[in-house]
């Protein structure tokens, strides 16, 4: 009886597939025992070690490039350097993982409240909010195509479309085009009380039709309201409405 094994039982005995071995082989870092006569790679205790050694380094975060000149050159001394740099690296990914663990609870969060609201006039208590300027423009600006990209395309503020909520401060002769920014305060909009009113709408010139509805249900119930009116285009919950656009409109109490 032969002392080796076929990359087959190799494979079910270390759990894992005969491509990954033929990929460690033809990274140089993992060879057959020898090849019978029939062609055959056979695999012995050595092999055995060596996947042993690859595998656990994998799953350390390490490299098959780096796990090859480990092999080659390394002393106890420099895998302990490259141990303590996998740590560093792991510790980004953590950090990397947490980010979208929040930006997914923070659009679940959202998406909850905005069904909750959805054609519903509210009072929200909203905290101090900056916004960053984006474009002034006049008020027959269109978000098709073009000029989204030509309002984009200019400015380092934007990084990516749905990674933005696009927030918009109405007046009588201007739009002004903004996100909200920690740093950068071209607006601040005060802690307070605003009237609230979340909506749907599948097409831009219905945002008329929505803003006038906004000011008669605040005469109609005597809200007293001052300060910019303020359109928000939910931008990270576009998903959940497919053809249609998720807006809020808000405005000062007082």
């Amino acid at each position: 009886m032969k002392r080796e094994i076929t990359i087959g039982e190799f494979a079910n005995l270390m759990d894992v597939s005969t491509h990954q071995i033929r990929y460690f082989e033809e990274k140089g870092v993992l060879y057959p025992s020898y090849i019978d006569e029939n062609g055959y790679r056979m695999y012995g205790i050595e092999q055995i070690y060596i996947l042993s050694h690859i595998l656990l380094l994998r799953r350390l975060n390490i490299s098959v490039s780096d796990i090859k000149k480990q092999f080659a050159t390394f002393l106890p001394d420099d895998y302990i350097d490259t141990l303590e740099k996998s740590i560093v690296d792991i510790e980004k990914q953590i950090d990397a993982l947490q980010m979208l663990k929040d930006s997914t609870a923070k659009i679940i969060k959202k998406a909850k409240s905005n069904q909750k609201y959805m054609n519903a006039f509210t009072i929200k208590n909203l905290p101090e909010r900056h916004l960053s300027l984006i474009q002034k423009t006049d008020p027959s600006f269109s978000f098709n195509a073009r000029n989204l990209y030509n309002l984009l395309y200019k400015s380092n503020k934007v990084e990516h479309v749905y990674r933005n909520d696009f927030i918009t401060l109405i007046t009588k002769n201007h739009l002004h085009i903004c996100i909200e920014s920690d740093n950068i305060r071209d607006y601040i909009l005060k802690e307070g009380a605003y009237l609230s009113y979340q909506f749907l709408i599948k097409e831009e010139r219905e945002l008329d039709r929505m803003i006038e509805h906004f000011f008669n249900y605040a005469k109609e119930n005597q809200f007293q309201l001052k300060g910019h009116l303020i359109e928000i285009e939910n931008s990270d919950i576009a998903m959940f409405y497919n053809d249609k656009l998720s807006i809020e409109l808000q405005m000062l109490t007082y």
